[in-house]
């Protein structure tokens, strides 16, 4: 089977008003792409196609082949639900002809760009308790939000994660160690709980983190001090601990 894409020949464009897009295989073809765009993003842990296919998908713009004035490309923009989020985005679908052995052929459409946007109006604190009530296994630990004064200062936050994982008073019993530095604190968080840990590394990118903190043994693993405790302060207050627990 070869493949062509007409894209060399001369297009002239048939703007219109915006148009609904009747072909469902188009907005499939769309929504296959949108799930793999969001499907490192965690709030996207469970896609639905069904949704998807269901919004809203219009053609701004149709561009045609000069010499046929065979239909070629189509740009649409399109918006659906998923969740509690509004996703918009725009795409381009092109006009594929296929030939088979017997040199006959058949015509399809292939999406070939996908932009996205989904909107979040949620709290910090209501994403986070989402991701903690989906992902987490708290067998193995605890964790939460809460709010705190936005005047909470590292210097507390250091402090109190060495309250709540002090150091064994035995000479041999289990020594923690604790990171105040964003960068390296978000690292150990990433290795722990990668989604909370990608979006805190959103939000401070954003400006939005004022300090992470991460407390754990001090000589590598341990089966006998496998805790592992992350404070995270946000700019407007938002308090979120993680405290996990592996020892045997």
């Amino acid at each position: 089977m070869k493949h062509f894409i007409f894209a060399g020949l001369a297009l002239f464009s048939g703007l219109v008003q915006a148009e609904e897009l009747g072909s469902k295989t188009i907005k499939t073809k769309i929504c296959f792409e949108a799930s793999d765009i969001l499907s490192d993003d965690y709030r996207f842990n469970q896609f639905d196609q069904k949704k998807c296919e269901a919004g809203n998908f219009e053609v701004t713009e149709k561009l045609y082949d000069q010499t046929t004035s065979e239909l070629t490309v189509l740009k649409i923009k399109f918006e659906f639900s998923q969740k509690e989020l509004e996703v918009a985005g725009k795409a381009v679908a092109v006009r594929t002809f296929n030939v088979d052995g017997n040199g006959q052929i058949t015509k399809s459409w292939s999406v070939r760009s996908t932009n996205l946007n989904a909107a979040d109006d949620r709290s910090y604190a209501s994403i986070i308790n989402q991701m903690f009530d989906e992902d987490f296994n708290f067998g193995n630990g605890d964790g939460g939000v809460s709010q705190v004064s936005s005047s909470m200062t590292l210097v507390e936050v250091v402090k109190d994660i060495e309250q709540d994982l002090p150091n064994d008073e035995d000479a041999d019993g289990c020594k923690y160690v604790t990171t105040s530095e964003t960068k390296y604190a978000i690292n150990d968080l990433s290795y722990q709980a990668d989604d909370l840990g990608e979006y805190i590394k959103k939000l401070n990118k954003q400006g939005k983190v004022k300090a992470v903190v991460s407390r754990m043994y001090d000589e590598g693993e341990s089966e006998y001090c496998s805790n592992f405790y992350f404070r995270i302060l946000l700019e407007d207050g938002t308090y979120i601990y993680l405290d996990l627990d592996f020892t045997t």
